[in-house]
C-alpha cells in the first residue's frame, strides 16, 4: 500500500522535530509560497504520523514551511495536503524518503551525505551502503568514500556547518578529523572567522602543527596567542583579510 493523500490540521505537525531533515539550507521560501498559492501544490510533503494523533515531516519541509506561511494564521482551521506514509512505517524507511526525495531532485552536498550517511548507519554496514547508493543518493559511492563521510560524521555538529558554507572543507575536515577533540574545537574557531581556499586551509593547518610540535605546545593552547586572537577577532577586517593576515603570521611563525 503506498502513501495516503489526504488533509491534515497544520497545527498537527510538530515543526521542531527534524529527524529526518538532511538539508542545511535554509530557502527564502517567499518565491516557493507564492508559487503555491498561484499554481498549487504540485508535489505535496509527506509526514509520519506519531501515537499521539500528531505528525513529523519525512519530506517537504520547505513546502510546509511555504504552506504556513500562505496560511499566516497558525491554528486548528489551517489544512494542508500531505502524503501520509503507513502507520506501520519503519523509521529506516522514513529516511530513505527523506534522503531519496532529495537526493533525485538535486546532488546532495558534501554536508548531506555526512548527515545521511551517519543515520543510514544505524541500519546498514559500509558495503550495503555502497551497494545500495545509486538507489538512495543517486550517484554511485565507493565503500572507501563512505568510510570517510562517516569519519566525518564523528565532528562536532558545527564541522557540518562549516562544511556547508565552504568555511571548512572535505579535505580539511579529513585531515582534522585524526585530531584529538581539543585540537578539533581548535581548528573550528579558526575556520569559523576566515574564508580560505581548500590549500589554504590544509597550509594553516600544517603550519599550525609543525609550529606546535616544534615548540611543543598544545594546538589550543597556541590558539591563545594574542597575535591570533587580534587577527581572528578583529571586528574590522572582513574574513578574506583574516585569512592573509592569519596565513602571513603562520608562515613568519613556521620560517623565522
Amino acid at each position: 500500500m503506498s502513501d495516503l493523500l489526504c488533509e491534515i490540521n497544520v497545527s498537527d505537525i510538530d515543526l521542531t522535530d527534524k529527524r529526518y531533515k538532511i538539508s542545511f539550507s535554509e530557502d527564502d521560501i517567499t518565491f516557493l509560497a507564492y508559487s503555491i498559492k498561484e499554481t498549487g501544490l504540485v508535489f505535496p510533503p509527506v509526514v509520519r504520523p506519531l501515537s499521539n494523533n500528531n505528525f513529523i515531516i519525512v519530506s517537504g519541509f520547505n513546502r510546509v514551511r511555504a504552506l504556513i506561511y500562505n496560511n499566516r494564521a497558525y491554528d486548528n482551521e489551517t489544512k494542508i495536503l500531505v502524503y501520509k506514509t503507513k502507520s506501520d512505517a519503519t523509521d529506516y524507511s522514513c529516511l530513505i524518503k527523506s534522503i531519496t526525495a532529495l537526493a533525485f531532485k538535486r546532488p546532495l552536498t558534501h554536508s548531506e551525505l555526512i548527515l545521511s550517511t551517519r543515520r543510514l548507519y544505524r541500519f546498514l554496514d559500509k558495503e550495503k551502503i555502497a551497494e545500495k547508493s545509486s538507489a538512495i543518493f543517486n550517484t554511485k559511492l565507493t565503500v572507501r568514500f563512505i568510510g570517510d563521510l562517516l569519519t566525518l560524521s564523528a565532528l562536532p555538529d558545527p564541522a557540518l556547518a562549516l562544511i556547508h558554507s565552504g568555511n571548512l572543507s572535505f579535505n580539511s575536515a579529513k585531515r582534522i578529523a585524526s585530531y584529538d577533540k581539543e585540537t578539533i574545537k581548535t581548528f573550528l574557531k579558526i575556520f569559523s572567522n576566515i574564508k580560505a581556499s581548500n590549500n589554504i586551509q590544509l597550509e594553516i593547518i600544517l603550519h599550525m602543527m609543525e609550529i606546535t610540535a616544534r615548540d611543543a605546545i598544545k594546538p589550543d593552547n597556541f590558539f591563545n596567542h594574542q597575535e591570533i586572537q587580534n587577527i581572528l577577532f578583529d571586528k574590522n577586517k572582513d574574513s578574506g583579510l583574516k585569512t592573509k593576515a592569519l596565513r602571513t603570521w603562520l608562515f613568519e611563525q613556521r620560517f623565522p
